[in-house]
């Protein structure tokens, strides 16, 4: 019997990850479709943990939308991201200090949060960024209160309501909306490069 040679060995065969269906290792969070699911599967489990963790057995769960005046057009919205984002930082600043008078209803009463900002543009519409979030808070929770709270910081709109699922919010807000077209995927990503996309209120 003869021993294998070197030339008779299976040849080494190397399959790049992004030819796998499915898998992709190039991180594009915005312009790479597969890259994108597998970080917001990633992000969706620990946030949901995160929250599921405020929640206790008597916290209450809210759904919240947080916008500013846009351009009809879309052309500002790194600025516009950036405001939104900033406000969603005052507003934790905000809950803070109202933790030091503890009035009833107010913004202390709110365990914690994640939010993301959503723009999308299509070829027939443009969304204009704007903030979809998810907070936990104590029981008797004023509403209206976060929304005076977004008006004073010289915001425009803001909701909150209701919500049943928690898991289904969550995945919502963290994968957000973008842009549909290669070309404002590439937009997007040029201003969202190396940002934080999903932020906490509270520890």
């Amino acid at each position: 019997m003869t021993s294998a040679t070197a030339e008779s060995a299976p040849p080494c065969l190397y399959v790049s990850p992004s030819l796998i269906p499915g898998f992709c290792n190039c991180g594009a969070r915005i312009e790479c479709d597969k890259c994108r699911r597998s970080w917001v599967a990633k992000r969706y489990k620990s946030a949901k943990k995160w929250l599921e963790g405020k929640l206790g057995t008597d916290g209450q769960v809210w759904f919240v939308t947080l916008s500013i005046p846009t351009l009809p057009t879309g052309d500002n919205w790194a600025t516009e991201t950036g405001e939104l984002f900033e406000g969603w930082r005052k507003l934790g600043v905000a809950r803070s200090n109202s933790s030091r008078s503890k009035k009833p209803g107010g913004l202390w009463m709110i365990r914690g949060g994640i939010a993301s900002v959503h723009l999308m543009r299509s070829k027939t519409t443009v969304f204009g960024p704007h903030v979809h979030a998810v907070i936990i808070t104590e029981p008797g929770f004023h509403t209206q209160t976060l929304i005076e709270a977004w008006k004073k910081l010289g915001k425009g709109y803001a909701d909150v309501e209701p919500i049943r699922s928690l898991g289904r919010s969550v995945r919502y807000t963290i994968a957000g909306k973008t842009p549909e077209t290669p070309d404002g995927k590439r937009e997007v990503s040029s201003f969202l490069h190396g940002v934080r996309l999903v932020r906490h209120m509270g520890k």
